[in-house]
């Protein structure tokens, strides 16, 4: 029988984090002027240090805290925790780094985006429907293919030195585990499939305010991160608004053992959500020895 209280509270608990990371940017940062590099920069330094760390945080405190009853799928400790100074060095070097890569490429892209395109990203209205029954659904089967093949090709000889580092750990963290990629790592496997699937949204007619680039991110960064968490949470879904439908079904399980087990036995799920390892045969959700 289904514990409706367990999945609402599942269900509030995912979304609400989302809506958060997706508003902190603007709360905190007012959208740039479009021709100056400085408010580009300090919009998007700012902006995704408020969005990828504060979704990695959020993990943090609905696993450890919240879900602290769920055990965590290794049967031995966590071998790679890390000190506050190491934390941070991990951090500079995955994440500041690619992020300021992804900057230097788009922040000349936005200054020679026409005016009016640039005015109606920032003054564009939320159309919540088309948003959760378009741009989110084909957002999220572009990132999940794109993803998977970039992982794909991660893990061929010649470029697995790019993926190596994330390997290291055999197990997950919330923290350490997401902190822990080459940067050129977290532009092709986070950056680019992300990026590419704004392009094509954009390209096939859709309008994009600068809100729903963020809540877009926001959504394909959440599972992403949370697929590092370690343990069968109920807050990572592959569409969170109809995860209160989607669960009951039956549809949201193994997600996290999923990532897991590619990180245990490193032969399978390439993929970050089930389906495109479903379709192409490297799908493996038993319980692997840790």
């Amino acid at each position: 029988m289904t514990d409706w209280v367990f999945v609402a509270k599942a269900w509030v608990l995912e979304n609400a984090a989302i809506l958060l990371m997706a508003t902190t940017r603007d709360w905190l940062v007012p959208v740039p002027e479009q021709m100056s590099w400085w408010e580009n920069l300090v919009y998007g330094t700012v902006g995704s240090w408020f969005t990828i760390e504060l979704g990695i945080l959020l993990h943090l405190i609905i696993s450890k805290h919240i879900y602290s009853d769920i055990p965590y799928l290794s049967k031995t400790p966590f071998k790679h925790e890390q000190g506050m100074w190491d934390t941070l060095v991990s951090w500079f070097w995955c994440n500041c780094v690619a992020n300021g890569i992804a900057l230097l490429l788009l922040i000349p892209m936005i200054m020679e985006q026409p005016p009016d395109l640039y005015e109606a990203q920032k003054t564009g209205a939320f159309d919540m429907f088309e948003f959760y029954t378009q741009k989110l659904v084909i957002m999220r089967l572009i990132v999940d293919v794109l993803f998977y093949a970039a992982h794909r090709v991660e893990h061929l000889p010649f470029v697995y030195w790019v993926h190596k580092k994330h390997h290291s750990h055999t197990s997950c963290h919330a923290v350490a585990t997401n902190l822990n990629f080459h940067f050129i790592d977290i532009l092709l496997e986070g950056f680019l499939p992300v990026f590419v699937g704004l392009q094509i949204l954009i390209g096939i007619g859709y309008s994009l305010s600068f809100y729903e680039i963020s809540l877009l991110f926001s959504y394909m960064l959440w599972y992403e991160t949370g697929s590092h968490v370690g343990k069968e949470v109920p807050t990572v879904s592959y569409f969170p608004p109809l995860s209160i439908i989607t669960r009951p079904l039956g549809l949201e399980e193994h997600n996290v053992l999923f990532h897991d087990n590619h990180h245990t036995m490193n032969n399978c799920n390439y993929g970050i959500t089930q389906w495109c390892d479903y379709l192409a045969g490297s799908r493996n959700v038993n319980h692997a020895p840790r």
